[in-house]
């Protein structure tokens, strides 16, 4: 019996030994490091631009364009019920100069216009217009009179 009692023993600690794995050291991945090219990014401003040719350059020059946003736009109507060429200037944030000989629709942004005008020599004929809307403004012109219809 004590042989039995030692060979239980003994298979005991064999199963003991087996149910608690001995810690082992698990590899780690190696550390290896490649080189891969990267392209250098350029940063790129982005604007309405249009192309300049220059000769003495290699690389072209750009000159911004400005934005006008398409609801902060209106037309002026020009109607001459004159026999007379009329020039008209518009004074606001852009000068505008108009030559007239019957009818003219020119676009303009919304601003405060001073205006001058001239029928054939006589004038000049002064006033100012305020552009607030998308509708068209109408200027009458007449003998000896300038009429704004505003919309």
């Amino acid at each position: 019996m004590a042989t039995a009692n030692i060979i239980a023993k003994t298979a005991m600690e064999e199963t003991r030994q087996a149910a608690s794995p001995t810690p082992s050291v698990t590899p780690l991945p190696s550390a290896t490091v490649t080189e891969t090219s990267v392209p250098t990014l350029i940063p790129t401003i982005a604007q309405t631009s249009t192309q300049e040719n220059t000769p003495t350059s290699q690389y072209p020059t750009y000159t911004a364009v400005p934005f006008i946003a398409a609801w902060k736009v209106s037309s002026i109507k020009f109607i001459n019920n004159t026999d007379e060429t009329v020039t008209f200037t518009l004074y606001g944030n852009e000068v505008i100069q108009v030559t007239i000989t019957k009818e003219k629709i020119i676009n303009v942004k919304f601003d405060t216009y001073n205006f001058e005008a001239y029928i054939g020599d006589d004038g000049p004929y002064n006033g100012t217009i305020f552009i607030n809307n998308m509708d068209r403004y109408t200027i009458n012109i007449d003998p000896g009179n300038i009429r704004v219809a505003t919309p």
